[in-house]
């Protein structure tokens, strides 16, 4: 009998991560398909009547590039926080609690990659390092 319960709860806990990582997916394909309506927008914002053009050094692929990889880490990062320990950890605490957590950690993350992605951007763009005055 025990055993029987012992794969019951195992086949359990193995349905439960599988579901957990569909929505993961889901919320990482959401983030993907937003970056690339995002990037699509903006190009064909600079190609219209109301813009004055793109710098030379633009490029469809490198912007589609840039959005798609903050959007892969960003939803891979906040996607599984909210997933694994928010909806787990944070279940039974007050709704103010979790929403105060859950915006501070998006700020933090989404800050984090701004300044990470934005020097890679930078230094792709100038050469220089966005902290060297070199």
């Amino acid at each position: 009998m025990g055993k029987t319960v012992h794969l019951f709860s195992k086949t359990k806990q193995r349905r439960k991560l599988q579901l957990q990582l569909k929505k993961l997916g889901a919320i990482v394909l959401a983030w993907l398909l937003v970056a690339v309506l995002v990037t699509f927008y903006d190009h064909f914002n600079f190609h219209s009547v109301w813009s004055q053009g793109h710098t030379e050094n633009y490029s469809l692929l490198e912007n589609l590039g840039f959005q798609g990889l903050a959007a892969l880490i960003s939803s891979l990062l906040l996607g599984s926080w909210m997933i694994f320990y928010v909806n787990e950890e944070l279940r039974e605490k007050p709704y103010t609690y979790t929403l105060i957590a859950v915006a501070a950690v998006f700020f933090l993350i989404g800050a984090g990659l701004m300044l990470f992605l934005g020097g890679i951007y930078i230094y792709n763009e100038t050469g220089q390092w966005p902290h060297t005055n070199a």
